[in-house]
């Protein structure tokens, strides 16, 4: 499988899995045949991707942190405007992020993680 491929088909599990709880599905009730089947992967596919469908959700805000670390990394972070600016801008500029964690509820399980849990816990009905 290609680098393209494998970004390809990481994207349509993360987009079918925010659909299912969009439709009113718990994160716990969602299980991996079915993402599959909305998806068009195979269950080894998905498992060459992902062990569980929270580790999905986990990703998704893993990728997001990585990448306003990365923009801070590119530009010089010299007094706390610098880094509110930075901020501000990063979530201004991926609305869609943004949207994701106001939809599904994930701002509090977001805090959770940052300050470094590791527990499954539950957050606006979603079993972490």
């Amino acid at each position: 499988m290609s680098r393209e491929q494998y970004q390809l088909t990481d994207a349509k599990l993360v987009n079918n899995l925010f659909d299912l709880i969009a439709d009113g599905q718990k994160l716990d009730g969602i299980t991996v045949t079915q993402l599959c089947l909305k998806s068009g992967v195979a269950r080894k596919t998905f498992y060459r991707h992902y062990s569980s469908t929270q580790k999905i959700i986990e990703g998704f805000l893993d990728n997001s942190a990585n990448d306003f670390i990365g923009i801070l990394k590119e530009a010089p972070v010299l007094c706390l405007n610098d880094f509110i600016d930075d901020f501000f801008k990063f979530w201004f500029d991926n609305k869609n992020r943004r949207q994701v964690l106001q939809n599904y509820e994930l701002f509090s399980y977001t805090v959770h993680r940052v300050k470094g849990g590791d527990k499954m816990q539950v957050y606006g009905g979603l079993k972490m």
